[in-house]
């Protein structure tokens, strides 16, 4: 991806990035690209800030200082199918620095917060793409972060599928700011 120039600044609350951003959102989840081959992969490219500033919630994301405020919801990756719910989220909060303790308190807490605290002890394995993408904000809000990052939350989703995640993200943005790309910017 080269963007030999690109000036914009929003100061809201919610930021809805539209189209193929899966590059950008790279750069500043600092999660691999969810693309399915290596050749798509070389496609897509990769973006990091080269000049200029990108901040978020007033950090940058060039110097890696964002990753103290941010939590991110990255599109599909894989999971360990064997993993609890509650494991895998009490896990994020660990590799975010909490304390085992704390972690374990924390994993059922941002569960019940997007509806999946009765899927707490469910084998990821098992979950339907709607709950596995509910579970992704649950991993991304665990620490209470200023922003949540969202990739395509409601891509290939549908009806009740869509509604689940709809409402697990509004759930999971609540009182937070939220960076959230869409495929295409549809009012629907």
């Amino acid at each position: 991806v080269v963007i030999s120039s690109l000036g914009t600044t929003s100061r809201g609350a919610r930021v809805v990035l539209a189209g193929d951003v899966t590059a950008l959102l790279a750069a500043v989840t600092g999660v691999p690209l969810a693309a399915s081959s290596e050749e798509h992969h070389a496609l897509l490219g990769e973006a990091r800030v080269v000049s200029g500033a990108l901040l978020i919630a007033g950090r940058s994301v060039a110097d890696d200082e964002h990753f103290a405020v941010t939590g991110a919801a990255p599109l599909d990756p894989k999971l360990p199918a064997a993993w609890t719910v509650e494991q895998y989220v009490a896990w994020s909060a660990r590799l975010s620095g909490a304390s085992k303790r704390l972690a374990n308190e924390l994993a059922p807490l941002a569960l019940a917060r997007v509806g999946l605290l009765a899927a707490a002890k469910r084998a990821l394995g098992s979950l339907a793409l709607p709950e596995r993408r509910a579970l992704l904000l649950a991993h991304a809000a665990v620490l209470s972060p200023e922003v949540i990052v969202a990739e395509a939350p409601l891509s290939g989703l549908d009806g009740a599928g869509a509604e689940l995640v709809a409402n697990a993200l509004a759930c999971a943005v609540e009182g937070r700011g939220a960076i959230v790309s869409v495929s295409r910017l549809d009012p629907g």
